[in-house]
């Protein structure tokens, strides 16, 4: 009889322990599954590198070597370069001797500036000087044109505001600079010597009668 009731105990436990297991006897809770998570945005196609903006200009005065931030980029000291350049190839062009100055940029050399801008100096053969004020890149680089030729004065008067009222003596210096050097003068024909005697051939005389 032992044997028996062990025997059934037995039969029960398994029993009991198949229907515990999941998916048998009751239902078994199922646990939902995680809802979906939306993607994080990524990030927009950006056309430029704002990094590579500049925040602000700053100018190294090459007089007395001061250096003088400005808050916000400036056009003016973004430029001085390309016409440091421009002033440079000008000078195989012509005897004029052409000085950039860019005091107005700098705060110890002209502390009172209302802003930063740059003239171009002129000095004449004769010893006299003209100041042509807030010159930009272009308007150096039509003058650059204008000194190789390939700008007449009637055009670069028009196309720049700035040199319109100095073009006149610029080209009255270059005309007299050209007839310095005998370029504007026609070449010289040569007189021919008339014929004389001596220089025409002489004809072999025929035997006398």
């Amino acid at each position: 009889m032992h044997y028996v009731a062990l025997a059934v105990v037995v039969l029960v436990l398994l029993v009991l322990g198949i229907f515990a297991l999941p998916g048998r006897g009751a239902k078994a809770q199922q646990t939902p599954p995680p809802a979906a998570t939306a993607p994080e945005p990524k990030p927009l196609a950006m056309c430029y590198d704002v990094s590579a903006l500049p925040a602000a200009s700053e100018y190294v005065c090459p007089k007395c070597g001061e250096k003088t931030d400005y808050k916000k980029p400036d056009r003016v000291i973004d430029a001085i370069p390309a016409c440091r350049r421009e002033v440079a190839a000008m000078k195989p062009l012509t005897k004029l001797r052409l000085t950039l100055d860019e005091s107005a940029c700098c705060a110890k050399c002209m502390p009172k500036s209302p802003g930063p801008s740059l003239s171009l100096d002129i000095h004449f053969l004769d010893g006299s000087k003209r100041t042509v004020r807030n010159v930009t890149h272009n308007d150096l680089k039509q003058l650059r044109e204008f000194l190789a030729g390939k700008l007449s004065a009637e055009k670069f008067a028009k196309q720049s505001k700035s040199f319109a009222e100095a073009i006149p003596a610029i080209n009255k210096a270059l005309e007299a600079e050209r007839k310095s050097l005998g370029l504007d003068q026609p070449a010289k024909k040569t007189k021919e010597s008339p014929a004389t005697n001596e220089s025409l051939p002489k004809t072999p005389e025929g035997p006398r009668p």
